[in-house]
């Protein structure tokens, strides 16, 4: 609603309340997305590690941005470190196979031109 003219601006606009304390189904009991995700708004704080019916898709990934967001900051750090070494190991490679392939390229390209 429009404070200033008081009236309403969208008429599809709504709003829907979830009672988490209300939501009591089990993990083998989960059907629907939602369901998923209320299960882990309200179960969040006794997880220890991901359950498995979440160890796929974006769940997973959530799980492991979870794992990411608990570590201390001298955890945090080594992780970190040790991610831009993997990446600069990977561009390295990555680099050097690109490197190969212009150079084989041109090598070819050189063959023809004389042939």
């Amino acid at each position: 609603m429009n404070k200033a003219t008081a009236k309403l601006f969208y008429i599809k606009l709504g709003f829907k309340f979830i009672e988490l304390p209300s939501f009591n189904k089990t993990e083998s009991e989960l059907e629907t997305d939602l369901d998923k995700w209320l299960y882990i708004l309200k179960h969040m704080n006794t997880f220890t590690k991901t359950p498995v019916s979440f160890q796929r898709g974006v769940y997973f990934k959530f799980f492991q941005e979870a794992e990411l967001i608990k570590m201390s900051k001298e955890e945090r750090a080594i992780y970190d470190s040790n991610w831009k070494c993997f990446n600069d190991y990977e561009n390295s490679i990555e680099y050097t196979a690109l490197k190969a392939a212009i150079k084989a390229e041109l090598k070819i390209s050189r063959s023809i031109a004389q042939n």
